[in-house]
């Protein structure tokens, strides 16, 4: 019996010992071999990830008018369980959001679970809904894109998702660019889910993304867009196009396609309504493309201005297809026939030429290729090589038929006649600026090639400019403003793909002004009008409305605007740029950092440093005023310093601007928040570009306090 004791209390013991061991052997497991692994699943958690979103780069036109920006958003939703008084949260989001009561109760007629009760509200009337204290009710603030202008500029511009993501035009082509990068901080929370902000973490700011500066001039899109609607209503138009451009850069000032959309409700157009169409869309030209064999016959010394051809009285047989002439023409002299545009004439002096060279100087003049203007979605055109080409293919192509081309293209070609023979890549980027305003990097003039000699440019351009004056262009004429110009009216090719239309016509006119040293060129063109279908007499008369708004345009300075950048009753004619400081700096610095701002400056003293500027660095410009730049021939040693700011009680985000704008240095030493403490001190004497170091931390709704190590 005894023995039997023994055995039983020394295989308890055993049991016991083993039971110890296995648990040691455990916890040696977790805390030593395992120890960083459960260490980090620990951290995750109670330890909370909050991203901080970064706000995405502005696109402002060439006069830095807003055409994107970010705005600040509310999301509301609330938790069905929660809320008590559903009918007292539907009428006050009716209220306030101008919809029907019952949109809200029927998206709380559930019992459990989370729904949004309405998204994209402005932050402003956002704020005025949560001041009613509704019970149950959260809401997110986030960024997302705005569009002052609205439809203008929309098919250029594009327009981004709901995670502000760019989708089309350039908001996607440039995304990398445009959208910056997120920060974050890392939040504890305790069993109950209450936050407060981990000393240990390290705070991520969010980097802005940089902003994209455009060659458009709002104004000229305006016109642009204004006119084509016009023209597209009393033609009864299917739709249009219109472009603008300066012929000596490059440089897009305009382009505007009918149908548009608004970006800011994008889901309200078709898809078809976002392209750009200028870049994407092809037509056959017609009598514009004129332009080509005209250029050929005279750089090829084959005719002279005032050489006679016979135009067969308005109709011509050619290899069993009848061609005619808008109007019978017996003998014209080659200049008249560009005038006149007369199709027998051109086909004559093409079949001088030949196929080769008619179809050399149309690849030098750009048709068949990208321009290299850069913007995504930009299609070729076509034209076939001259051993594809059917024996009617040269009489055709000389024309403007047998051949598409984009918008693009066409006035590209037209701005190498006006800019003296010589062809220049078109541009819609004129700089990047990163978010302090400065500039990284900037487009220049990029000639391609000479197409035609000087002598045969200037001769172009005087047929041009007759076709306006006592031409098929006639309408397009404006008193005391010489324009060059050419009509074009091309019969559309049937739905079968076997021969032209009788009824549907692409009519366009493309023009320069003024002719003798062109700032200006512009192409219109209508697609499938239904009252009219002539280029001189559907496209012309827009050209001429353009030309006389445009010449009626006051100085960019006197046009500017400037308005608060959040300011949702903004439609486009607004600048904000935050004035950068440049004190301390070289003169020559100086003006490159303020190379933006071109007119508005002016220098007072002989120095070559800047001791002071005004307004104050920070600020914004008024309307008409300037920045005024004080400069000595060195910093006097009282500038060195400055007066350190208070911050403490600011936000983090503005605390760290305040301290920028005095030209010191920042460090966050932990949290995020509001600042609780600061040093320097405020009112301290520093020596500029010192650093300031701030500490953060969050209200504790639960210990009615901060809470900071």
């Amino acid at each position: 019996m005894k023995n039997k004791i023994i055995f039983r209390i020394n295989t308890l013991k055993f049991l016991l010992t083993f039971l110890c061991a296995l648990i040691i052997w455990k916890l040696f497991c977790i805390q030593v071999i395992k120890g960083k692994e459960y260490q980090k699943i620990a951290s995750t958690q109670y330890k909370k990830e909050k991203p901080i979103p970064a706000k995405r780069g502005y696109i402002y036109d060439r006069n830095m008018r807003i055409l994107a920006q970010d705005l600040k958003f509310y999301s509301f939703g609330c938790y069905l369980d929660k809320i008590k008084n559903r009918n007292k949260i539907a009428a006050t989001f009716a209220r306030y959001l101008g919809e029907n009561k019952n949109k809200y109760l029927k998206k709380m007629r559930g019992k459990k679970g989370f729904v949004f009760l309405d998204r994209k509200v402005e932050k402003k009337i956002g704020d005025e809904i949560w001041e009613h204290g509704l019970e149950g009710v959260s809401r997110k603030l986030y960024y997302s894109r705005y569009y002052p202008a609205s439809n203008t500029t929309a098919q250029i511009t594009g327009f981004t998702d709901v995670d502000n993501r760019g989708l089309t035009g350039l908001e996607k082509q440039y995304e990398e660019i445009l959208r910056g990068k997120n920060g974050s901080t890392i939040y504890s929370a305790d069993a109950i889910g209450r936050t407060f902000p981990d000393p240990t973490s390290i705070f991520k700011a969010p980097k802005n993304g940089s902003s994209v500066v455009l060659t458009i001039d709002l104004i000229c899109q305006t016109i642009a867009e204004e006119e084509l609607k016009k023209a597209v209503e009393k033609s009864k138009a299917a739709g249009g196009m219109i472009a603008i451009m300066n012929p000596k850069t490059g440089e897009m000032l305009a382009m505007a396609s009918c149908p548009d959309f608004n970006p800011n409700e994008p889901q309200k157009s078709k898809t078809y309504n976002y392209k750009n169409r200028f870049i994407c869309d092809t037509f056959e030209p017609g009598s514009t493309f004129k332009l080509i064999a005209a250029s050929a016959v005279l750089e090829e010394n084959i005719k002279k201005p005032a050489d006679v051809i016979f135009c067969e009285n308005g109709s011509i047989n050619l290899f069993n297809h009848k061609i005619r002439d808008s109007k019978p023409h017996g003998n014209l002299t080659f200049q008249q026939v560009i005038e006149k545009s007369s199709n027998i004439g051109v086909i004559k002096c093409s079949m001088l030429i030949g196929k080769r060279k008619l179809y050399s100087y149309a690849r030098d003049f750009g048709f068949g290729n990208e321009t290299g203007m850069g913007l995504i979605g930009e299609v070729r055109g076509t034209l076939k090589k001259p051993s594809n080409w059917s024996k009617l293919s040269l009489p055709m192509i000389s024309f403007g038929h047998e051949i598409t081309t984009t918008g693009i293209q066409l006035i590209n070609a037209y701005a190498a006649v006006a800019n003296k023979g010589i062809l220049i890549k078109p541009q819609i980027i004129k700089e990047i600026l990163n978010t302090e305003g400065d500039i990284i990097s900037k487009t220049h003039t990029e000639e391609i090639r000479r197409v035609v000699s000087e002598k045969t440019a200037n001769t172009l351009k005087s047929f041009f400019v007759g076709a306006v004056e006592h031409g098929t262009g006639i309408n397009a004429k404006v008193e005391g403003i010489t324009i060059g110009g050419k009509t074009g009216t091309a019969q559309k090719v049937l739905s079968n793909g076997k021969g032209y239309s009788n009824s549907n016509y692409t009519a366009s006119f493309v023009g320069f002004w003024p002719a003798e040293n062109p700032e200006f060129v512009c192409l219109v063109v209508i697609e499938s009008p239904r009252n009219g279908h002539y280029g001189g007499t559907v496209a012309a008369p827009a050209l001429k409305n353009i030309v006389k708004r445009i010449t009626n345009i006051p100085s960019r300075k006197s046009k500017i605007v400037w308005k608060p950048e959040d300011d949702p009753s903004d439609k486009g004619e607004t600048l904000r740029v935050r004035i950068p400081d440049v004190r301390n700096l070289t003169l020559k610095s100086a003006k490159r950092k303020l190379e933006r701002f071109d007119q508005f400056v002016e220098i007072s003293g002989n120095g070559s440093i800047v001791t002071q500027q005004n307004p104050k660095p920070g600020s914004y410009l008024d309307s008409g005023k300037t920045i005024t730049l004080v400069c000595t021939n060195a910093a006097s040693e009282e500038n060195k310093y400055i007066t350190a700011p208070r911050v403490v009680g600011m936000s983090m985000r503005k605390a760290i601007n305040t301290i920028q704008q005095k030209q010191m240095k920042f460090k966050v030493t932990y949290g995020s928040g509001v600042v609780v403490e600061q040093s320097p001190k405020p009112g301290n004497k520093v020596r500029r570009g010192s650093v300031c170091y701030i500490r953060c931390a969050r209200y504790d709704p639960y210990a009615a306090s901060f809470v900071y190590k």
